[in-house]
């Protein structure tokens, strides 16, 4: 059903309802907008069409077609629109008549077609998709002349004309409803035109395992686009589990967890919702009287033969010549079936004019001549096969006739033939024998399961269940029969569909409640804001760029050292980069800027500072009151060059400790290196007072099976060692007791705070553990980040030894130390010291009315977050989606890159000569105007890529 909405479509002209923060509002569907490779009609010109004559007729004839997938969406009870091809020959109308019939479509039907030129269409549906996808979904070899750039190309192109023909028509409150193969490139094109837009997809044939779906060159892009998606739905759990398996092992960021997966701060749900049909169609073809006198008359044609029914497509998938075996084998074995059993075999033509098509009907022609010849006579033909379509009508005849139906399909996505058979046999109760690499074997479990390639076992299978026929199959039928009527129709299916999307959508858009979504100004207007010194500490990998297989291709590109070079050059701003890499590494990447670097996560520190905070004159160089900023560009920041290099001093590395105890070492070098040498891909990476287990590119299952039995032993002999076992990014890590992030932030932050109120007092840190240490009672995600928020309760409870009793006397400014449930006083774990310590740390930090931009990704970035979380003008930010003690988030680094290039581009665009902040907001402060989300358009770019 079609409704009018909108006089102005689009992505670009609407804000949609799904959203996160203040612009939250409850989620709902209104409309789908279903795509699918063909529409569900097909035309054909009137050749007798005369402008002139109006008893002509219409110049454009429509039939409409039939199948599950139409089934399925008839049932669903909100409104639906449609988008497809009209097929081959449609790209070469003129421009006048594609208009023409685009208008007849929409207005007969509510649908809208997409015209592809006929050359990319025989390049991306004969081609790519029929020659490669649908091969390899299989478990057939793809044809490999048809691999190439161009047929990719082509694929692309015709993905992203349909991409472009949902934007056009999409409206507040639609929800996109993408089907198979074919399209399996639509969520990228559309993502990449909305990041909230609803996006569900289905995939109707198998999706194979991931060893084989790897081979494909264009595997990265295929699955990545997929996860573009809220809600991707399979027939069976084996074709979702594979489809989980190999996103893990492609995508290097993608984990599992419960029924979806996360990847670059996405949640794609991943389910099982197998197709149905339309019992009522099949049950309204019985009770016609035109096909039960054709019933009649099959039972007295076939009376006292068993009589089984095959219906396929002459596809190299459907195992078509291992059925005619099967019955070779089976009038072998058993001759008291000869003259009493036909096998009536239907073979709809499929793909004719290519030449693997054309050698398996002439190879399934032949193999059926030769069991006629073999075992018929006179009066005895054992296989009967028509070579053509069959009208709906007659085939259900067939099927109600029918002793049992044949299914020996080598791959098949779901298989419908079977649950027609099933539908049409009301009152005769057949049997389904049925392949087990059919979807449908999975569905019902009262199908006798043969394996096609064993011949001789399928032939005995198939002799039970014809002498069952009345007595143990009757059973079996009754089963599938209630599955197939009641529970699992096309109906069922669609609102089923409907609903699991509805619900996606709530888990992927709301996924981020814990941690509201950082604004676009909010940023800028917390800068302007400060009267203070600015400070900004960044994670690096996983917070600036994405995570890499190779931990050193992830060097910084020019355009990340320019944003972090801008950045550093504000008024009263510092920056500093926070990362677990080694200092030499640090220094051959960011050298040469003007920030300051922690490394080896907090163990030593590089301070920079200016050796004046005023602003050289020089011109900006974006224009004043330039618009917000959509797209990091490589040529859009260019170094300002505020800082030359004689302006800034640079200190050389200082430790966290003056003490350091590296005793443990060389025993915990060599029992991680014992589980590299053990396990494929793994890296071991040493640092001066920290050793790391990588597994990135082990297989997933197995490199994860062997974290968690090395994380166990580290665990063990940490009771007895100065050591913190860590996780996080694929990567298990021992370092030094009590060197952190936070407990590096503290140091800096003391600094600054000394040189401001002359406070002499040195920095001591008392060696405790983080709030993301061994002793925490629930294991965490070794493929992913921590919910320290879920951890630190379990964290503080089995802290008794290293707190003191609640009835300590209060400082000196009369706060009582906080305590836990036990009634002892909490020890941060951050700074070594009492929680009410660092809160009169946060007081004397208040004095400077700093501002303090925080930004990380991975668990070791939570005690970061535990000490900036404390002072008041301050922004915590976590890139990703899991539960964190930061207080906002961001979902990719492109995006907090993003935000940095608008904070840039806002203040430096406000001056030539970038005016003092404190001038310059009450000037722009009022005039900035936020924008919504839904239209705030993001393309995807090169460098900063969010994959």
């Amino acid at each position: 059903m079609y409704t009018e909405k909108s006089s102005q479509p689009g992505f670009h002209a609407v804000s949609s309802m799904l959203m996160f923060g203040e612009q939250q509002q409850e989620s709902n569907i209104t409309r789908f907008i279903i795509a699918s490779n063909r529409l569900p009609i097909t035309f054909e010109r009137n050749v007798d069409y005369d402008p002139s004559k109006p008893d002509s007729g219409e110049k454009w004839h429509f039939k409409e077609s039939s199948g599950g997938l139409i089934a399925g969406v008839k049932g669903i009870t909100i409104p639906y629109t449609w988008i497809g091809w009209l097929g081959q020959g449609s790209g070469s109308l003129s421009d006048e008549e594609k208009i023409e019939l685009t208008k007849a479509v929409k207005q007969k039907f509510g649908y809208t077609p997409v015209f592809i030129p006929d050359d990319i269409a025989n390049l991306y549906y004969n081609v790519f998709s029929n020659q490669v996808l649908w091969p390899i979904s299989h478990y057939l070899q793809f044809t490999q002349s048809a691999q190439n750039g161009t047929s990719w190309d082509a694929y692309c192109q015709a993905n992203r004309a349909f991409a472009d023909a949902i934007s056009a028509v999409y409206e507040e409150g639609d929800a996109v409803w993408v089907h198979d193969y074919q399209l399996y490139m639509v969520p990228h094109y559309l993502r990449q035109q909305s990041s909230t837009v609803p996006i569900g997809f289905f995939l109707h044939i198998p999706f194979p395992s991931s060893e084989l779906f790897r081979t494909l060159p264009q595997r990265y892009q295929l699955i990545d686009s997929l996860l573009d998606c809220n809600l991707v739905g399979f027939h069976t759990h084996d074709y979702r589990q594979h489809f989980v398996s190999t996103a893990q092992r492609i995508i290097l960021d993608a984990r599992a967890e419960g029924e979806s997966i996360i990847s670059r701060g996405r949640q794609t749900s991943c389910q099982a919702v197998p197709i149905g049909i339309d019992p009522t169609v099949w049950n309204a073809h019985l009770e016609n009287p035109t096909v039960q006198k054709l019933i009649e008359k099959l039972k007295h044609d076939f009376a006292g033969v068993k009589l089984v029914i095959g219906c396929d497509r002459v596809d190299y998938t459907k195992g078509l010549p291992l059925k005619i075996k099967i019955i070779d084998q089976l009038l072998t074995t058993h001759k008291e079936l000869h003259g009493k059993f036909v096998l009536f075999q239907i073979g709809i033509p499929s793909r004719m004019d290519v030449k693997e098509y054309q050698e398996l009907t002439d190879e399934l022609h032949k193999l059926i001549g030769e069991v006629n010849g073999k075992f018929g006579t006179i009066d005895w033909t054992p296989i009967h096969y028509i070579g053509r379509p069959v009208k709906q009508d007659e085939l259900a005849a067939y099927y109600a006739v029918s002793d049992a139906c044949l299914v020996t399909s080598v791959r098949d996505g779901m298989n419908l033939v079977a649950l027609e058979y099933v539908c049409c046999q009301k009152d005769h109760h057949g049997a389904l024998v049925l392949s087990e690499f059919a979807g449908a074997r999975f569905l019902l479990s009262g199908s006798y399961t043969i394996n096609p390639f064993d011949i001789e076992n399928s032939a005995e299978t198939l002799n039970l269940a014809l002498s069952e026929v009345g007595k143990k199959a009757s059973e079996k039928h009754l089963n599938n029969y209630k599955i197939v009527t009641l529970t699992n129709t096309a109906e069922e299916w669609g609102l089923r569909f409907a609903q699991l999307l509805l619900d996606s959508i709530k888990d992927s858009f709301f996924h981020l409640n814990e941690t509201d979504k950082l604004g676009k100004d909010e940023l800028i207007r917390a800068f302007r804001n400060c009267d203070g010194p600015r400070i900004f500490f960044l994670d690096y990998d996983g917070t600036l760029t994405k995570i890499v297989n190779d931990p050193m291709k992830a060097k910084p590109t020019q355009q990340i050292k320019n944003i972090l070079r801008n950045l550093a050059s504000l008024p009263r701003t510092t920056v500093f980069i926070v990362s677990g890499r080694d200092r030499r590494t640090l220094d051959e990447w960011f050298g040469d800027l003007p920030i300051g670097l922690v490394g080896e996560h907090g163990m030593c520190v590089k301070y920079c500072t200016r050796k004046s905070d005023d602003v050289s004159e020089g011109q900006s160089p974006f224009e004043k009151g330039a618009k917000e900023v959509h797209e990091v560009t490589d040529d859009m920041y260019e170094p300002i060059k505020l800082i030359s290099d004689d302006e800034v001093t640079k200190t050389d590395w200082e430790p966290l400790i003056d003490v350091i105890d590296l005793s443990w070492m060389d025993t915990i070098k060599q029992i991680v290196q014992d589980y590299h040498t053990h396990t494929p891909g793994s890296l071991v990476e040493e640092k001066p007072t920290s050793v790391a287990f990588h597994f990135r590119n082990s297989d997933p299952t197995f490199g994860e099976k062997q974290a968690i039995e090395l994380k166990s032993i580290l665990i063990g002999k940490a009771a007895s060692m100065p050591i913190e076992v860590m996780t996080g990014h694929f990567v298990v890590e021992v370092r030094m007791k009590g060197v952190n992030k936070g407990a590096m932030l503290r140091k800096i932050l003391h600094r600054y705070s000394s040189e401001h109120t002359g406070d002499s007092k040195p920095f001591v840190i008392t060696p405790v553990l983080s709030t993301q240490s061994h002793l925490s009672s629930e294991t965490p995600p070794l493929g992913g980040r921590t919910n320290s928020s879920q951890n630190m309760g379990p964290l503080i409870d089995s802290l008794d030894e290293m707190m003191v009793p609640s009835d300590i006397p209060p400082t000196l400014d009369g706060v009582h130390p906080p305590t836990s449930p036990t009634g002892r006083v909490i020890r941060t774990s951050s700074s070594g010291d009492f929680l009410h310590k660092s809160l009169s740390f946060a007081n004397q930090l208040e004095d400077l009315h700093p501002f303090i931009f925080c930004a990380g990704d991975d668990v070791t970035d939570e005690d970061m977050f535990h000490v900036v979380g404390q002072i008041p003008q301050s922004l915590t930010i976590h890139i990703g989606t899991q539960s964190s003690q930061a207080k906002k988030n961001l979902l990719s680094p492109y995006k907090l890159l993003l935000s940095l290039a608008n904070l840039i581009h806002n203040l430096a665009g406000s001056s030539s000569n970038l005016l003092d902040m404190n001038q310059a907001r009450n000037v722009t402060q009022e005039t900035h105007s936020p924008t919504p989300d839904s239209v705030f358009i993001a393309p995807q770019p090169i460098t900063v890529d969010r994959k």
